[in-house]
């Protein structure tokens, strides 16, 4: 079993189902646009590659927080 059975009426499942999503959803932005963000500051100047790193790591972590 990869999750915990729930218990109850279909629509309190379906409401915690729904709102998982938008936590998943909110998650995923709040790490992907400050990476486009640092990414796009890359390609403006090239010598700063702190922003490549930052920008990869914040990819990475998305990637990470999503696969747990």
């Amino acid at each position: 079993m990869i999750t915990a059975i729930e218990f109850g009426s279909q629509q309190s499942i379906l409401n915690v189902r729904e709102w998982d999503l938008y936590s998943d959803v909110f998650t995923s932005a709040s790490f992907l646009i400050p990476a486009l963000f640092f990414l796009l500051l890359y390609r403006l100047r090239r010598e700063e590659r702190s922003l490549l790193y930052l920008g990869g790591f914040c990819v990475a972590s998305m990637v990470y927080v999503q696969s747990c």
